[in-house]
């Protein structure tokens, strides 16, 4: 039988200001704790982000005010509960393609 595995999200703030945005957020949700500190993790390139670990549900919302509040971020995630935390590039836009008639 196949396990369920956890995907636990991560969210690195590229600015001051982004970094100030996620954490009052939190604070506001009664998210922000022991478990929800800003921490260095390794990612799968062998970069060490700081990241905040963060909710699916978090992730969607920072990703709906991005536009509008100007935030700076990039989202990880990871596969259980070990190993490296991977770039998240499926919340960004799509490319455009250009349909060419001939």
């Amino acid at each position: 039988m196949a396990r369920d595995t956890i995907t636990y999200w991560f969210v690195e703030p590229r600015n001051i200001f982004t970094n100030q945005v996620i954490a009052s957020r939190l604070a506001q949700q009664n998210q922000a704790g022991e478990d929800r500190q800003a921490v260095v993790m390794l990612d799968d390139r062998g970069k060490s982000p700081s990241v905040w670990q963060v909710d699916y549900s978090f992730v969607a919302e920072l990703l709906c005010s991005k536009r509008t509040v100007s935030l700076d971020f990039r989202v990880y995630n990871r596969q259980g509960d070990r190993g490296p935390i991977r770039c998240w590039k499926f919340g960004g836009k799509k490319k455009k393609r250009v349909l060419v008639f001939r």
